[in-house]
């Protein structure tokens, strides 16, 4: 009993000790902001920006230099224009151009279409409009390789995820699924008139 006593006695003197530093760190925090806050944290900031300064002023040029440098990156960036990318992924000049090939091809026949898609080793089959998306893609960008992974599929490319994919290819009777895809590496073939 007469150790829970004495220690019970330490903690109550501790805290005590603690409540008094407390009240006294309290009263030279008021004392302070009574004399004069704005003049006092004024100064602080002068003396703060001065010490800076000097410190700045000492060191060597091509330190300096860099200091500057480091400074200004974090700065906001200014915009920089470049030249405007649609939704498709595509910049201005190429979007002009596979506008102007399209409508080239538009004036084509379905079976024109189908013999130049067929002579660079793409897909001929679909409607008119995705035979010429395909013709004016391949006379822009290339040809379309087959796919790098089974070998037997010949690569779609989704112009507005800029995305090839694989559908898969028919072997003899069976269908052989793959699930390729891919955004850069392709590299396509020539385009042949």
């Amino acid at each position: 009993m007469a150790k829970n006593q004495k220690l019970k006695e330490k903690i109550k003197a501790k805290n005590n000790n603690t409540k008094t530093q407390k009240n006294k760190s309290a009263s030279k925090i008021s004392e302070d902001s009574k004399k004069s806050p704005k003049a006092s944290g004024k100064k602080d900031k002068i003396a703060k920006k001065t010490e800076v300064k000097t410190k700045t002023d000492k060191v060597t040029s091509p330190l300096k230099e860099k200091v500057k440098k480091v400074l200004k990156s974090n700065e906001k960036p200014k915009k920089v224009k470049k030249s405007k990318k649609s939704k498709n992924n595509l910049f201005q000049s190429d979007e002009n151009k596979l506008k102007e090939l399209e409508e080239l091809f538009e004036k084509s026949s379905v079976s024109d279409l189908k013999l130049k898609l067929k002579n660079n080793n793409q897909v001929c089959s679909g409607n008119k409009y995705d035979l010429v998306q395909r013709c004016a893609q391949g006379k822009l960008f290339g040809a379309l390789p087959n796919c790098p992974k089974c070998f037997g599929g010949k690569l779609r490319f989704d112009i507005n995820k800029g995305e090839y994919k694989c559908p898969g290819y028919m072997n003899d009777t069976d269908f052989v699924f793959c699930n390729f895809k891919a955004t850069d590496g392709i590299t396509r073939n020539p385009w042949q008139d």
